[in-house]
């Protein structure tokens, strides 16, 4: 049901003249790991934690990129706390994981993993 609710989330967003970039005003974003199931539940979660809920910041590694691009000008520097990481790590694929931290860190954002 994630991959459903983050492809309504997606359309809802920029069909209300969004654009793919961070709206949040809180220096320090959180998801919990244990709400993590799958590749679509993490981006569900990264959504809400930085743009309040039904918030959107991509549905994929490109899409993340994407908006952390277009958020570079906009919005100063955050930092995302990832409690529960091990649990959503084994849920998402170790691949996945790295590589979202990794693109996030490549675009300055400060990740915290517990």
């Amino acid at each position: 049901s994630h991959g459903s609710w983050l492809h309504v989330v997606q359309d809802s967003w920029f069909e209300t003249g969004h654009a793919a970039k961070r709206y949040g005003v809180g220096e320090i974003c959180v998801i919990d790991g244990r709400q993590i199931l799958g590749e679509s539940s993490f981006f569900c979660a990264l959504g809400e934690s930085v743009n309040g809920p039904g918030g959107y910041f991509g549905a994929t590694l490109d899409g993340l990129a994407d908006c952390l691009a277009s958020s570079r000008n906009t919005s100063a520097p955050f930092e995302l706390v990832w409690e529960n990481f091990s649990g959503a790590r084994e849920r998402v694929g170790a691949s996945l994981a790295a590589s979202a931290v990794d693109v996030l860190r490549e675009f300055g954002v400060d990740v915290t993993l517990r």
